[in-house]
């Protein structure tokens, strides 16, 4: 089974340029602990819970003036679409993730893949 056939048809996204308040404020309503940065539909990093409360209150970064890209992290680990279930399993664990951004054959955010995904997936091919 391919990541194509377990992940949803939405994603939520945040544009770098959103003041990181905002971004908090988008987590929390959303009740998520990562949110891709895209520009266009271009990964182009990730903002984790951590960046949020580790790396910029560390640097001292005020939330109502500093943005998710002075924040986010840059270096992405993810998946392809057309990978199987178990690569990506593997690949989360690796990393220790608990999601995993998943891009199209053209480089395009296509879903994120989460634990709960991957076990609904594998549960339905038993």
């Amino acid at each position: 089974m391919q990541l194509r056939d377990v992940i949803g048809p939405e994603v939520a996204t945040i544009p770098p340029g959103t003041h990181l308040s905002e971004a908090a404020q988008k987590m929390n309503a959303l009740n998520v602990n990562m949110l891709p940065v895209c520009d266009g539909r271009t990964l182009i990093g990730v903002l984790t819970a951590r960046d949020l409360t580790v790396r910029a209150t560390s640097a001292g970064c005020d939330p109502w003036t500093a943005t998710v890209r002075d924040v986010m992290t840059r270096e992405v680990i993810y998946a392809r679409d057309d990978q199987d279930v178990h690569a990506a399993a593997r690949l989360m664990e690796r990393y220790r993730l608990t999601s995993l951004p998943v891009l199209n054959e053209c480089g395009q955010l296509v879903g994120i893949v989460t634990w709960g995904n991957l076990r609904n997936a594998l549960k339905a091919r038993e």
